[in-house]
Formats: C-alpha cells, structure tokens, sequence
C-alpha cells in the first residue's frame, strides 16, 4: 500500500508532507533542495540535451556534407552532366541552409559561432569554386586541377572549423553536466545537515523525501552519464515521482529520436542517392567483412560485377532523366533476382556489384545469368520511348586465399573478358584461370581456358 502511495503521489504533496513533519528547519532544507534539483539538476540536463540535439548534431551534420561535396567534386566526370549538376547544387543549398540555421542557434556561444563563421567563409569560397569546377570541361587541364586543388583546400579547412567548433560546444556541454552533478551533491549535503540537526520527525521526513527523490535522480544522473559516454541503447526507467518518470520518458524519447537521427546519418553516407543500393564506401566494408568470415569459417563466397552495355548511348539519346530511370530499373533487377539477404551495391556511374558469400561460383554463375537475362527481357519506359539495354557481368570466387583486392581484380577481368568477346553476356573466373562465357542469343555456354596470368 506504501508503494502504491508514494508512487501515486506528486513530489509537490511529499515535499508539503515533510515540511509539515519537520516544521521549520526541514522546511528550509526542503525549498532548498527542491530548487537546487530543479534549477541545478533538472534545467541543465534540459539544456545539455537540446544544445546536444540543435549544436552538436548539425554540426556533425555539415561535416558529412562537405564530405559528400568533395566525393561529388571528385566523382563528377563520372557522372552525367545534369545529374552531377542538379546533385550538387542540391547539397549547396543544404550546407548554405544548415550553416543558416546553426550560427542562428549559437547566438549564446560566440566562440563556437566564430568557428562556425570560419568554416561558412571557407564554404563560400569552395562553393564559388565549385561553381566553376562544373565549366570544368572547357577548363584546361591545369586550370581544373588547381580549382579541385583549391576546393579541397578550402573543404577541409572549412571541416577543420566546424570540428574545432564541435569540440568547443561539446566541451561547453561537458561543464553544464559536471556543474548539474555539483548542484545534485550540494541537495544531498543540504539534507544530510538537515538530518543532523532536526529531530527525529525531521530524519523520519527527510527519509520520506529521500525515498522518493533520490532513487529517481540517480537514475536520470546515472542514465545522462551513460548517454554523455555514446551509449545510446539505456533506458531510464522512473517509477516516482510523476513529474520524473514523465521526465524519463522525454529523457528516453530524446535517445531515440538522436540514435534514429545518427543511424540514418551513418545510412545516407553509404547509400547511394539515385538507386538507393548500397554505394562503393560500403561495398568496400562488406568485401573485407566477407573475406573475415571466409577466413575464419572456411565457407565460400562469390563476387558479380555487372556494367551496363553502350549506357553512354542512353544518356546520349534519350537523355539524363531516362538514363537516371535505366540504372533504377536494372538496380531493381539486381535485387530481385538476389537472395533476400545478399547485399547489391552501385560502385561507379553505370557499374554495379552483389557479394555473394556461402554461394559458390557456380550458382553465382546462374544467378548473373538470371540478372543478365532480366534485364536483357525488360525495357524501361521514358518519354514515350521503351529502352533496351544489356549488362556485362563478371563473376569471381571468393576464397581464403585471396585478399579483398585480388577478388576485385579477378572479378574486373572477367567483366572485362564478358565485354571484350561481345558484351551482353557472363564471365566467369576461378583460381584455375578459366573464364566462362555464355553468348545472350542461343543460351549455350562456351568454355574458354585462357593461362593464369
């Protein structure tokens, strides 16, 4: 009955309890605890998980896209004119909106604004290079080499910036939490004095606080110690009073929603924009976390590589939007005819790869051909016009004896081979050197031994 009682009260009603049974000297150690709680614990934690969520986050936030700026600066002869272009200035006025909205909200925090500051100037600057980099096809060769020079100069200079900033902020966040720490002790000591020198109604009201506050606020101290640390799995779980265990549950909402926000972060830099597959950033982790597993559970594994046929022709003919809707429509493709746990990938502008691991190369043999027949059978509509394209695609075994690289390697050269002996069709590659062909017309496989280089 107790725990339904103090549980079912608010902390107002004990407070008014204790101040009742201790009279005055409890009083006093109780207005003053309450308010130290308050203004020195429980505003502060507030604060902390806001500046957390509207400094730190976006500033951590703008440094991703910068990151994603220069892999489009670098990457943009590879891609079509149009999309690079409608990419780029997309992300611009992402960065441009992002720096708005934090020097906006660092108002209180002129240090970390200047930084901020520094780092939108450098941005300026790379964007009006940036700017030119995109005429960089009428640019002599020396000319566009400086400006990517200078872009990368004034990104990383920019990022520096924003790190120094992301530093001073957090710092900043670290001596609010430690100060909120202070004030939690300096309530404790005030009611352990109370104790000392009240009668035994006062120790046995102070008790009756104590019961009830302590348990809670070591549990949102102990739990905003574990998030401040990076973890963002705990939860903290308040059964009293209300007011904090209501607090506790905005305090888990606020985890959620940053491990939500830093998940999909982490997400966007290894996907890819246009398909929505995985891109080469993450091809690359998953090739070495296969060859992990090939080496320590000696099971096999596979790798396809597929590049689409003549797509220069796509773009050429019927433009950028419809070549944009091909790769979506082989992307699909590809992921249709993989297992629903095999991951596919976009590694350059019209290339694609799928890991197979614990395939062998036989069936990852059959599952290209069914990717290249797939996409042989479908055409994709746009502007009125049905587009027709095929893939070459290169397949290579995966084993313990041969690194990421040299998987990759074998698995281009049978690409290569599939393009070099009439395209549209599958290669294939092993440790005995042979390579497999199978022409698109009569379904046939030719076998092809060629000397292991």
């Amino acid at each position: 009955m107790l725990g339904t009682l103090w549980k079912s009260n608010s902390l107002r009603y004990w407070v008014a309890i204790g101040m009742t049974v201790a009279l005055a000297p409890l009083a006093i150690s109780v207005i003053g605890g309450f308010f130290l709680f308050n203004h020195g614990v429980v505003k502060i934690f507030k604060d902390v998980a806001s500046r957390h969520l509207e400094q730190i986050v976006p500033t951590q936030q703008l440094r991703l896209q910068l990151a994603d700026s220069l892999e489009l600066i670098v990457e943009h002869e590879d891609e079509g004119a149009d999309l690079w272009l409608a990419q780029y200035r997309a992300l611009d006025h992402q960065i441009d909106t992002g720096f708005t909205q934090l020097q906006a909200r660092l108002t209180n925090e002129p240090e970390a604004r200047s930084l901020v500051q520094r780092a939108w100037n450098n941005w300026t600057v790379a964007a009006e290079i940036g700017s030119e980099i995109q005429q960089s096809r009428q640019l002599s060769d020396q000319r566009a080499i400086a400006l990517a020079t200078g872009y990368r100069e004034r990104l990383s200079a920019a990022s520096d910036y924003l790190e120094q900033a992301y530093t001073k902020l957090d710092a900043g966040v670290g001596a609010d939490y430690q100060r909120a720490i202070r004030s939690y002790e300096n309530a404790l000591w005030l009611s352990a004095l109370a104790a000392i020198i009240s009668i035994i109604a006062v120790i046995f009201g102070v008790i009756i606080i104590s019961r009830i506050i302590s348990t809670s606020v070591d549990k949102l101290v102990g739990g905003a110690a574990l998030f401040a640390a990076g973890d963002r799995t705990h939860r903290i779980e308040v059964e009293a009073p209300p007011e904090l265990k209501r607090f506790a549950g905005e305090f888990n909402t606020m985890i959620e929603r940053i491990q939500d926000s830093e998940t999909a972060l982490a997400d966007l830099a290894r996907r890819d924009a246009l398909t929505q597959l995985f891109n080469r950033r993450a091809f690359d982790e998953a090739l070495a976390e296969m060859h992990a597993r090939i080496q320590r559970d000696g099971e096999e594994g596979s790798l396809i590589m597929l590049d689409i046929d003549h797509f220069k022709r796509v773009n050429d003919t019927y433009g950028h939007p419809a070549g944009d809707d091909t790769l979506r429509n082989v992307a699909q493709i590809i992921v249709v005819n993989s297992r629903p746990f095999d991951h596919a990938y976009r590694t350059g502008g019209e290339e694609f790869a799928v890991l197979l691991p614990g395939v062998n190369i036989d069936d990852a043999r059959e599952m290209a051909e069914r990717m290249r027949v797939g996409i042989a059978a479908n055409h994709t509509r746009a502007n009125g016009n049905d587009i027709s394209i095929t893939v070459s695609i290169g397949v290579a075994k995966a084993s313990a004896a041969l690194t990421p690289k040299a998987v990759l390697e074998a698995a281009d050269a049978a690409l290569y081979f599939a393009k070099s002996n009439g395209r549209n069709r599958v290669a294939i590659i092993d440790e005995f050197g042979c390579r497999e062909a199978a022409p698109p017309r009569n379904g046939s496989a030719k076998i092809i031994n060629i000397a292991t280089k």
